[in-house]
């Protein structure tokens, strides 16, 4: 913002209402990419594993993490299952979910046959 607008740092973070202190932090939480690493080839090769099965084999490797620990990298990850899916009808409205759905076409075998009366009665004779 200070290069594209040419105004002051403090006037900067004086129009976004942010402490001009937050601009120099840096973190210095270590990021784990070893661990997000492994974490992600277990993942791959165990499918259908959630981050608690995951969560114990790390730890019989040796890796020292905790579980919650192990939930908030495996979702930063991006490693989790798909939720189940909807059930396919539901008693509570039975209405709307019929009417969402798209209307079934006959196969094409069937639309050579005659339809209405007067088409049946010439083709019988």
């Amino acid at each position: 913002m200070t290069s594209h607008h040419s105004i002051s740092q403090r006037r900067a973070c004086r129009l976004i209402r942010q402490h001009r202190s937050n601009q120099y932090y840096s973190s210095r939480k270590d990021p784990r990419s070893d661990l997000r690493q492994r974490m992600r080839e277990i993942a791959n090769t165990r499918v259908r594993y959630g981050y608690r099965r995951v969560h114990i084999l790390l730890k019989r490797e040796g890796w020292q993490l905790g579980r919650s620990q192990a939930y908030r990298l495996y979702r930063e990850e991006q490693l989790q299952l798909r939720s189940k899916l909807p059930r396919r009808r539901k008693w509570w409205c039975r209405d709307a979910s019929a009417s969402s759905r798209a209307k079934r076409e006959m196969p094409g075998r069937w639309t050579s046959w005659p339809t209405n009366s007067a088409e049946v009665a010439s083709s019988g004779s």
